[in-house]
């Protein structure tokens, strides 16, 4: 028996340290590819005023090159809270299909006196305890 658990111990740790590996390398990766697209963004931005400055005035390249940054920092906002509206839908939906299947299985349970106290505390516990939870992701 121990045999089998020695085993199992050593592929879930190995499991782990190369789950550990990989993530430390794709993110080495990740930091080096967003330096060399933060780079190419540079380089697009400066080129762009360049050109639009020998067509227009310097003055006129600059703050047409601020009114397009402008402009996509706002459609990015946009989608943002779009996405946050959806994923607060999302999760209030869950909750009341949380609370619809609690009190479906409180029915069933109807009958059973001590089962039923037992299962309705530790339901209004989990509840709880989600609830701080999900303050404290909304907070931090």
């Amino acid at each position: 028996m121990y045999g089998l658990a020695n085993i199992l111990a050593g592929l879930a740790t190995q499991d782990i340290g190369t789950r550990v590996k990989r993530t430390k390398r794709n993110a080495a990766l990740y930091i080096l590819s967003a330096i060399f697209a933060l780079t190419a963004f540079v380089a697009t931005i400066m080129g762009g005023g360049i050109y639009l400055a020998n067509i227009y005035s310097p003055m006129a390249a600059a703050f047409l090159i601020a009114i397009g940054t402008l402009a996509a920092s706002v459609v990015i906002l946009v989608a943002v809270l779009i996405q946050n509206r959806i994923e607060r839908r999302r999760h209030h939906a869950r909750k009341a299909l949380v609370a619809s299947a609690t009190v479906t299985a409180l029915r069933q349970f109807s009958g059973w006196k001590t089962p039923l106290l037992l299962i309705a505390a530790g339901g209004l516990g989990y509840l709880v305890m989600q609830s701080l939870k999900d303050e404290e992701t909304d907070s931090g």
